[in-house]
């Protein structure tokens, strides 16, 4: 059975776009700084990754480099990376 899409399966392409627009404007930049410290202050505040697994726009960009467009070398990651 396919997996319904969600709203938050294509916050990979909001990563690029802020990370493009970055270049030509600097506020963007401060945005991916925001974007990078929000979730970080939800794991230690709040005691989850929900923002990880679910909202984090660049993981989901590497998931999808990684797996749909086949740029890496396929390998596991190793287990003291990942946790639940």
């Amino acid at each position: 059975m396919k997996k319904k899409k969600l709203w938050y399966d294509y916050l990979w392409i909001w990563a690029i776009i802020y990370f493009a627009l970055s270049f030509f404007y600097i506020l963007f930049a401060w945005f991916g700084m925001l974007d990078f410290l929000l979730p970080l202050g939800i794991a230690i505040f709040g005691g989850n990754k929900f923002f990880c697994n679910h909202l984090c726009g660049r993981g989901q960009l590497f998931s999808k480099l990684g797996g749909d467009f086949k740029c890496s070398r396929n390998k596991p990651t190793p287990r003291w990376m990942s946790s639940k």
